[in-house]
């Protein structure tokens, strides 16, 4: 089954639920999207966390960076791209609003897309990850 992994900087944790919830929302178009569900590891080891986070970055059809501010210089964001670049996951990035920061130094080369908060762009790139 087709999965997303949802990976965004522990301060944007507000955009990650708005993202959860709008994917969840049974009057859009999106309720049928799988997502990887998380716990919640901060204030355990950093193999711990690589622990839990490895298996479902590798079981994920697609990631999606949430892009703010600090996303740029997020350490376990840059770890978590290099998991999907090693598995030949495919990465999409949405911009949260009102935001500025750069892309992360993993991704700043690669063709990646990158789209708005906005319904209809967040639901082309994700339907182009499914092949729908």
């Amino acid at each position: 089954m087709a999965k997303i992994f949802i990976s965004y900087r522990d301060d944007d944790i507000e955009w990650r639920n708005n993202l959860y919830s709008l994917l969840r929302n049974p009057e859009t178009e999106f309720q049928d999207v799988p997502i990887q569900e998380r716990e919640d590891y901060r204030g355990t080891s950093e193999r711990t966390i690589k622990d839990y986070l490895r298996p479902l970055i590798s079981d994920a059809s697609c990631l999606i960076l949430l892009v703010g501010n600090n996303t740029h210089n997020g350490w376990f964001l840059n770890w978590e791209i290099d998991v999907a670049i090693s598995r030949q996951i495919p990465i999409g990035a949405i911009r949260i609003p009102d935001t500025i920061g750069g892309l992360p130094p993993k991704i700043k080369g690669m063709e990646i897309p990158l789209v708005n908060w906005d319904n209809t762009e967040i639901k082309n790139m994700i339907d182009q990850f499914f092949g729908r």
